[in-house]
């Protein structure tokens, strides 16, 4: 089989997945994609703890914070609870597991959600819209409104509380909190931004999915 008959079969099966996505009702297409945004956040949460040296229940390195906030960006601000709630599930999931305190798994979802909203809400006031990474300005509001700000503020609420709770020093715990998911913020927002190739996205197939002329699966009011 030749290279060229190998890309035409890809590119026509390709053609068909895309097809028969597009005949699923609106309704089935969006509780896929937000399943599968839950299933990615969680495992997310299992990679930070896994990457967190020691034994401990949290996870210093949080790669699940900038991942919503980077989706956030670019989906519609109409979509963003359902997006909050599909990210903050599986949070409160994975702090049960780890044996977290309630007061610990109320406060990392709760904090999780202000962060990605703050830190999107912020970026996209501050670039006068979506970011474009072509322009230095915006780069620039994206690692002042996540990384710093956004994190910062949500890194220090969260550090009082596992302070509190686990009797360890709240500087310390602050930096660890702020460096572990500050930087992963503006990186999430740059990969995602890219590949979605710095166009919208309504919570249905990515822009780079999606077909000319498409309707996504949740371009329904």
């Amino acid at each position: 089989m030749t290279a060229p008959h190998i890309a035409r079969e890809a590119g026509e099966l390709r053609q068909r997945a895309i097809e028969w996505w597009g005949g699923l009702p609106s309704a089935t297409r969006g509780a896929v994609l937000l399943g599968a945004f839950g299933s990615l956040d969680y495992g997310l949460c299992r990679f930070g703890l896994a990457l967190t040296p020691g034994q401990t229940s949290v996870a210093l390195f949080w790669p699940a914070g900038g991942l919503v906030f980077g989706v956030l960006l670019l989906a519609r601000r109409r979509l963003w609870p359902a997006l909050l709630v599909a990210a903050g599930l599986p949070i409160a999931l994975f702090n049960v597991l780890a044996g977290q305190p309630l007061v610990l798994v109320l406060t990392f979802a709760a904090l999780n959600a202000l962060e990605a909203t703050l830190a999107a809400a912020l970026a996209l006031y501050l670039c006068g819209g979506r970011p474009q990474l072509a322009r230095p300005a915006h780069v620039l509001s994206i690692v002042a409104a996540g990384p710093v700000a956004a994190s910062g503020i949500c890194a220090l609420i969260s550090a009082s509380v596992v302070a509190r709770v686990y009797d360890q020093p709240l500087v310390g715990s602050w930096w660890h909190v702020w460096a572990g998911s500050g930087p992963n913020s503006a990186a999430w927002v740059c990969a995602l931004a890219k590949a979605a190739g710095n166009k919208e996205i309504s919570s249905g197939l990515p822009s780079f999915l999606s077909p000319p002329g498409s309707v996504t699966p949740f371009d329904t009011d």
